[in-house]
């Protein structure tokens, strides 16, 4: 099976279009910058993204390949083009990236891709607020069973 990958920076507002005053950017640099290995894979013609969707004869049509298909949400107003997005894809799998603020956006993403998709996509829901809620109380001892947990952490 060829890996079709799409990546989404799930959206934070309920309604409305980015206004130019704000100071956040129209580039998804998180989510790219946690899918980059995915991505030297891909430009590479390395391993399953190597063939993947994002995969291309040369490095500048592998971004161009990957860029297309990523998409950095606003608001909820843009759920017709992550609609657009998924059904042109029909990606196998989704990344949806997700800070707090963004998780509502990114159950109502993931609701949408299996509604549209079915069993026939993983979704990967990440992001750091997710792990920020975790910390090692013992720089020294790096074990999993170490870790402290803040109260309203997801992860047991």
């Amino acid at each position: 099976m060829t890996l079709r990958a799409v990546a989404v920076s799930a959206p934070d507002w309920v309604a409305g279009a980015k206004d130019d005053r704000a100071l956040n950017s129209r580039d998804a640099a998180s989510l790219y910058n946690a899918c980059r290995v995915a991505a030297a894979e891909a430009a590479a013609g390395r391993g399953a993204w190597g063939a993947s969707n994002w995969a291309a004869t040369d490095p500048r049509a592998a971004r161009a390949a990957a860029r297309a298909s990523t998409l950095l949400m606003y608001s909820m107003d843009d759920m017709p083009a992550f609609r657009a997005l998924i059904e042109r894809q029909r990606p196998n799998l989704l990344l949806i990236g997700a800070m707090s603020l963004c998780l509502p956006g990114a159950v109502a993403c993931a609701r949408e891709a299996r509604e549209i998709l079915g069993d026939r996509v993983a979704i990967v829901l990440g992001g750091r607020h997710a792990s920020e809620t975790v910390w090692l109380p013992d720089r020294s001892d790096r074990r999993a069973a170490t870790l402290g947990r803040h109260a309203g952490a997801p992860l047991e």
